[in-house]
């Protein structure tokens, strides 16, 4: 049988209790970090909203994207889309839009707006759905493509 100095027995479990208190930390800082960020992208993305439908810029999508660079999609009460600044194949789209949450979230919060995180062409966007006559939806689409690319290279 081994025995350990008085030394090594108070170091080495000081040293580890300290590793994992530093590892801790810092994982919860990126996690606290993480969510006020998306909070905050929300509320820039609702004020973006209010702004375009305040300026009249609503019906006019390519100075939305130009503006804003962000997308928009116009999407029919049977999630056919309308209209879209976006370019590529659609065959998956209200999956991949998740409109039907989007719709049930509205319809839940009584017609106010309801956000998510969708991929659409391997693209990350930060969606909000803004309901609109003949139960058309306005979708503003954000891309998060830098912020995912940052919060992978926080986490690595």
């Amino acid at each position: 049988m081994r025995r350990y100095s008085i030394q090594n027995k108070i170091v080495i479990p000081f040293m580890l209790l300290s590793t994992i208190v530093v590892f801790g930390v810092a994982l919860i800082t990126i996690a606290l970090f993480d969510r006020k960020y998306d909070e905050q992208f929300n509320l820039e993305t609702q004020e973006w909203l209010k702004a375009i439908r305040d300026t009249v810029y609503m019906n006019e999508p390519e100075k939305v994207k130009s503006a804003y660079g962000a997308e928009v999609t116009v999407v029919g009460v049977d999630n056919t889309v309308n209209y879209t600044t976006l370019e590529g194949n659609w065959a998956r789209f209200a999956e991949d839009m998740k409109l039907r949450e989007g719709r049930k979230q509205i319809k839940e919060s009584h017609g106010k707006l309801a956000l998510q995180n969708v991929t659409v062409g391997g693209k990350p966007y930060k969606v909000i759905y803004y309901p609109q006559l003949f139960g058309r939806l306005y979708c503003l689409m954000r891309p998060m493509d830098k912020i995912a690319d940052a919060k992978r290279k926080v986490t690595l």
